[in-house]
């Protein structure tokens, strides 16, 4: 996978680059845009919102419901699994809630569509 840049504008200038993702990608998105000021623009097309469904994990048929999901949603990623990704959200809580990721970042203008996943 490549990019295209006119002839001469092809280095690496921060404030240029945007991100694009949706679902589990508009999370991450909206997350690496809050903690990187060299995203210049950030988008999250129905971006799940981890931070509001880790409240609903308290109930083991939910929280089992999500482990099994994100093991078949995570195949292709190596070294995590569901379990460890349930984990992490209830250990991040309010925290990665869509809401508090898009003003967190200072200088990258940002656009959600309704998020996924909310309860």
């Amino acid at each position: 996978m490549g990019f295209w840049a006119p002839e001469g504008e092809r280095e690496w200038r921060p404030g240029r680059l945007a991100l694009v993702g949706h679902s589990l990608g508009g999370f991450a998105a909206l997350m690496t845009a809050a903690n990187d000021p060299t995203i210049g623009a950030v988008a999250s097309v129905s971006g799940f919102d981890f931070g509001a469904v880790a409240p609903t994990l308290a109930d083991p048929a939910v929280r089992r419901g999500y482990v099994e999901a994100f093991d078949e949603e995570l195949l292709p990623l190596r070294g995590t699994s569901g379990e460890a990704l349930v984990a992490e959200m209830e250990t991040a809580g309010a925290a990665w809630k869509l809401a508090g990721l898009a003003p967190a970042s200072p200088t990258a203008p940002s656009c959600s569509s309704a998020p996924a996943g909310t309860p």
